[in-house]
């Protein structure tokens, strides 16, 4: 009895899955309190790591450049900042591995979480492209930095999410199609994942 209640919580387990596989969420800076930088006074000064121009706030972020160089390669990566501050003319924040001219750099995009606090994403990839783009190469990084174009710019969290384009495994939903449709096909990516893990699922608990 106790094997059958096993299998029968593994099928489900295995079948009610939906998380993307291998993602990841790395935070490289925290304070909840939020935390201004001696050296980062102006909207278009900067943080991060690197220790670019040998500022304080340019060394302030818990990675590596290694680290941010196998994130650069691996693609798919999501860069997002929570902070306070003050918006400063119609420029959004920026994410840049330099500031050297001309400048290869990642936009933004920021929303407002209506608490006094903003949240503020870029892709990797854009910024991987425009670096490209300019004659350099991923072995070429030695920083990364973002310059906040807010005044009195807070830095409350800093987290970089990999595997954004992992496979999802999705249940597959219950719906009947009308009469003048036909059902959807289930692609590999929903159910070939699942399909897979099942037996050994079913058999581990059967062990």
């Amino acid at each position: 009895m106790k094997k059958i209640l096993a299998i029968v919580i593994a099928m489900v387990m295995v079948l009610s899955l939906s998380v993307s596989v291998f993602a990841e969420e790395i935070v490289v800076f925290n304070n909840p309190e939020g935390e201004a930088f001696s050296d980062l006074l102006n909207p278009w000064d900067f943080y991060g790591i690197g220790g670019f121009w040998g500022r304080a706030a340019a060394n302030v972020l818990d990675i590596t450049i290694d680290e941010v160089k196998e994130i650069a390669s691996a693609g798919g990566a999501t860069f997002t900042m929570v902070f306070t501050g003050t918006e400063y003319g119609d420029s959004a924040p920026n994410l840049t591995f330099d500031f050297s001219d001309p400048q290869a750099a990642a936009q933004f995009v920021v929303t407002d979480n209506g608490d006094g606090t903003y949240t503020a994403t870029a892709a990797f990839d854009d910024l991987v492209a425009a670096w490209e783009a300019n004659g350099k190469t991923i072995d070429d990084i030695q920083n990364l930095l973002v310059q906040p174009n807010f005044s009195d710019f807070k830095l409350i969290s800093a987290t970089i999410s990999t595997g954004e384009d992992a496979v999802e495994v999705t249940p597959v939903e219950d719906e009947t199609p009308a009469e003048d449709e036909t059902p959807a096909e289930e692609t590999p990516a929903e159910t070939g994942i699942v399909l897979a893990v099942l037996p050994m699922a079913v058999a581990a608990a059967a062990a």
